[in-house]
């Protein structure tokens, strides 16, 4: 196989695997509630939350931004999750902690950061941070995408 052919079947096999973690945090939505946000990246036969779909959006953006930060490029991020907090939830339970709202609140900041760093040492390090506040709340709250987050770290 040559090396297209084997990055294909690796990022294949990512989003996979992402899609299967995401799901372990799933539970079963409200039916005939229409989603707000991209429903044809609704991969849930039973419909997914408006949080669980903007957590999909958001790790797509970590993807793009790690790998334009390690291209040595400030990312451009385009995607606004202002409103996470506001989100409904699968389970209301899953956000139904002391934490959730400071550390979403953490989240929006550090992104805010990252889409208006200055130059690539900047982005590299909101960026961390960015990551950093997705690992402390699912540390907290469904844990079934920590392995997923740890791969979004940047190489030391």
């Amino acid at each position: 196989m040559n090396k297209r052919t084997i990055w294909m079947v690796m990022t294949s096999g990512l989003v996979m695997i992402l899609l299967f973690s995401l799901a372990a945090c799933q539970g079963e939505s409200e039916q005939g509630e229409p989603a707000t946000i991209a429903e044809k990246k609704d991969i849930n036969p039973n419909g997914s939350s408006e949080l669980a779909l903007m957590m999909r959006e958001m790790h797509e953006a970590a993807v793009a931004a790690k790998a334009e930060i390690e291209k040595g490029q400030t990312p451009g991020i385009t995607v606004d999750f202002a409103h996470m907090t506001e989100a409904e939830p699968t389970n209301p339970k899953m956000i139904a902690f002391e934490e959730f709202e400071p550390l979403a609140k953490s989240y929006i900041t550090a992104m805010q950061a990252l889409a208006t760093a200055e130059d690539s040492t900047q982005a590299a390090q909101a960026y961390t941070t960015v990551i950093n506040t997705c690992m402390s709340c699912h540390e907290v709250s469904c844990k079934g995408p920590i392995p997923r987050i740890k791969r979004l770290y940047l190489a030391p």
